[in-house]
């Protein structure tokens, strides 16, 4: 009988081996893939040339909502703001430097490749609403600031959140764990404490450990603050925008951090998503959901805009930087 216990046991436990290295082997290959998939679209993706060269250029930076996810070039801001200066005659290059998924950290990290490469006049920057599930680039943040400080005690930080977390395949199951916290319910008109109303979709809930969100608003902070600097440094305009559509958060979201940030910095805010959710309201308070739709994407959760949407958006980015005579009419 104890013989066939052991073997019995044995065989629980090849069984369990082989499932380990079954997921480890798929996990590698998943990496590989990603890996692979990536470079091969960095390859491909067309080299920008910029369409007046030796003008003033206009260089947007951030993540999927500058560059235009599922829309064709010209339809994003940056595209569409190319247009309006160009119908206005106003000789300028707009630079579309979007990378979609990226947190303010990455941004942080390539910016002075760009300002160094443009040589912008103005820096139009909209990142903040990946830092929640996108762990990249976090550790060489904090290292720059101070943060982090080298040691023995901080080394299983930077090996989780500096290699780990670095992976695509980690990076890609984060995202779909962060996902299954979307209550894609009916939009509700709410008012905050201060009386200023919005439309409330509870998208994403926090899934780590408060100590790590008191972390990534800090960190969101500072990265902003960097790359403000950086922009003034070159001799460009910085300017930070809201993103439309951003579900208003109690704990502070991507839009309160944006406008915090522009206000004790002392520099522009496009603000976005106070523009466009008042085209939704009704006399009554109630949300025109067909002027909704006409904005969005309707199979991006409803948070990347439409065509018609970053129109509104180009729109102002173009009075703004008339106004503040960052291009010369």
């Amino acid at each position: 009988m104890k013989l066939k216990n052991f073997k019995l046991a044995m065989k629980v436990v090849h069984f369990i081996i082989k499932g380990l290295l079954f997921i480890v082997f798929s996990c590698l290959v998943l990496e590989l893939a990603l890996q692979g998939a990536h470079w091969i679209h960095a390859a491909m993706e067309p080299a920008s040339e910029l369409p007046h060269p030796g003008t003033p250029v206009i260089l947007c930076v951030g993540d999927s909502h500058t560059y235009g996810v599922k829309l064709p070039a010209e339809q994003s801001y940056p595209g569409q703001l190319q247009s309006l200066f160009d119908h206005q005659g106003i000789v300028v290059n707009v630079v579309n430097a979007g990378v979609p998924g990226e947190n303010t950290s990455e941004l942080r990290r390539r910016l002075p490749e760009l300002l160094v490469r443009y040589r912008p006049v103005a820096v139009v920057i909209l990142s903040c609403s990946n830092n929640g599930w996108n762990r990249a680039d976090i550790i060489w943040s904090d290292l720059q600031d101070g943060v982090l400080q080298p040691g023995i005690r901080s080394w299983p930080r930077r090996l989780w959140f500096g290699l780990v977390g670095n992976l695509r395949t980690v990076r890609l199951l984060t995202y779909l764990w962060n996902e299954t916290g979307r209550r894609l319910k009916p939009l509700e008109r709410v008012e905050d404490r201060e009386g200023k109303v919005y439309f409330h979709r509870e998208q994403w809930k926090w899934k780590g450990p408060w100590n790590e969100l008191d972390r990534m608003l800090d960190r969101s902070r500072r990265d902003l603050a960097a790359m403000v600097e950086m922009a003034e440094s070159a001799r460009a305009l910085p300017i930070l925008m809201t993103y439309a559509g951003q579900p208003f958060s109690p704990m502070g979201g991507a839009n309160d951090i944006l406008r915090t940030m522009a206000k004790s910095l002392g520099v522009p805010l496009v603000d976005n998503d106070a523009a466009i959710w008042p085209r939704f309201m009704r006399p009554d308070g109630s949300m025109d959901q067909a002027a909704h739709d006409r904005l969005f994407l309707a199979d991006s959760g409803e948070t990347h805009l439409a065509g018609p949407g970053y129109a509104i958006v180009a729109r102002n980015v173009f009075e703004t930087l008339v106004q503040l005579r960052a291009v010369k009419p």
